[in-house]
């Protein structure tokens, strides 16, 4: 799914949450903040992980009242976003060691280097 897409979603959980009298702190806030700290994160896991994770965050949800699955904690956490560290670890626990696949290093480029 898109992220625009995404953003969309949020902005209806979002008109659902005060449609039910649930309304969030300074909501256009928590959703720029969404979409800046976490778009690598959202745009890698599953939509089912993504959606999990928004509707949690938007909805105040914390870990101890935690709607994710654990399956979906591990996904978003694996992404290793750092900017989107404290909005994950409020919703989701970390993961145990070795839960996640090592990061992947990508090579140094020999880009700019002539060879004669």
């Amino acid at each position: 799914m898109a992220l625009g897409q995404l953003i969309a979603c949020m902005f209806l959980l979002l008109a659902v949450a005060v449609a039910a009298g649930q309304s969030p702190v300074q909501p256009q806030d928590l959703v720029g903040r969404i979409q800046a700290s976490c778009s690598n994160t959202l745009n890698e896991v599953p939509d089912e992980c993504a959606h999990q994770f928004i509707g949690a965050i938007l909805s105040g949800r914390t870990v101890e009242t935690n709607p994710i699955t654990s399956h979906c904690c591990i996904k978003l956490a694996c992404v290793r976003e750092w900017s989107c560290k404290d909005l994950l670890r409020g919703v989701c626990l970390p993961p145990e060691v070795g839960q996640c696949p090592p990061p992947v290093v990508e090579p140094v480029s020999a880009v700019g280097r002539h060879h004669d």
